[in-house]
């Protein structure tokens, strides 16, 4: 009789609110919590990680939180990642760019089927109120994190 051993992916993607509702000098605090609990997944038996970084929000219509705080935690995510990989040598460990997607589909929201609001100011039907994806987003996203998986050699 043979075992099968079926390693599912685990995806993490926090930090927007983490972002928008603390200070960035708390965010190492914020990205320690967030890594004790890829230790507990992997102390579970998971090996394959896909984390997914923050997008700009501060781009986002009506947002008043600076850029820098966005890329700050996902500076700091990348670190963790890389830090978090080399003490796992037997993980996976991805990161995909949600700052990258939004800042596309923001730059060029006819290209996924967005238009934009009236007056130019944002992007129409790209957020459900004012920080958070719409269900067309989210199906960008999972369409795009596939592609972007299929793109990584396997081990």
């Amino acid at each position: 009789m043979s075992t099968i051993l079926v390693q599912l992916l685990k995806v993490t993607w926090v930090g927007i609110n983490d972002c928008a509702l603390t200070r960035a000098d708390r965010f190492v605090a914020s990205m320690k919590i967030y890594f004790e609990a890829q230790d507990a997944i992997y102390s579970a038996g998971g090996r394959n990680f896909l984390l997914i970084n923050v997008p700009p929000v501060g781009r986002f219509r009506g947002k008043n939180v600076p850029n820098k705080d966005y890329e700050t935690w996902n500076k700091l995510l990348e670190d963790g990642a890389a830090s978090f990989a080399t003490a796992n040598p037997e993980a996976t460990v991805m990161i995909f760019s949600a700052w990258d997607l939004f800042h596309d589909v923001m730059d060029n929201p006819d290209k996924y089927g967005f238009g934009a609001e009236k007056g130019g100011s944002g992007v129409s039907g790209f957020l459900v109120d004012g920080l958070h994806p719409t269900s067309k987003m989210h199906n960008i996203i999972a369409r795009e994190a596939s592609i972007f998986l299929r793109g990584q050699s396997p081990i």
